[in-house]
């Protein structure tokens, strides 16, 4: 019981010495313009991010490739469903056809199926935002299904939340014209 006490004694003193303001960041990008009508429909899959990404903190690279986070910059959503949400709007508008998150929303089922694996999203203390991994964009015409590599590297205005949310929706929309090979 002693133990209890103390734990929520410390508790208590580290809530209280947080002052820090807390701010929450959600992925943002320049605004794409429509594409003409066509029949595409894509089926994105919850886009898969490495453990580091999966914590509300947004994380940096150090100089010494340390992964820190700041407990004060928060993404305002989940990553990975933020991250999907955003690739599979950059795909419609890019397309002019439908995409969407899984599940499929639709009666009919989507033509095509998208899997994205990332490897790398980090900021760097060196002022760039890094994105890769690999992508399956599979069709059910029986073509070959697509797989690709992706690296993309998007530079970063600031070292700041805002900044870090405004480079991973340019470089979500980098990764659909990739897909897409716009």
């Amino acid at each position: 019981m002693k133990c209890l006490s103390t734990l929520l004694t410390c508790l208590a003193l580290l809530t209280a010495c947080s002052n820090a303001p807390v701010s929450q960041f959600a992925i943002s990008g320049e605004p794409i313009e429509q594409a003409r009508k066509s029949s595409t429909t894509i089926e994105v899959f919850e886009v898969s991010l490495p453990l580091y990404m999966q914590a509300q903190e947004i994380p940096v690279m150090g100089s010494d490739g340390a992964i820190k986070s700041n407990a004060q910059a928060l993404w305002a959503d989940e990553p990975s469903r933020s991250i999907s949400l955003h690739l599979a709007e950059a795909l419609s508008r890019l397309s002019g056809g439908i995409a969407s998150v899984e599940p499929w929303p639709l009666e009919d089922p989507a033509r095509q199926q998208l899997d994205v694996r990332v490897k790398t999203l980090l900021a760097t203390v060196g002022g760039e935002l890094r994105f890769s991994g690999q992508y399956f964009l599979v069709s059910d015409t029986g073509n070959r299904p697509k797989v690709e590599w992706f690296d993309i590297s998007v530079p970063l205005v600031k070292l700041t939340g805002t900044s870090i949310a405004q480079a991973t929706g340019a470089a979500t929309q980098q990764l659909a014209r990739q897909i897409l090979g716009k």
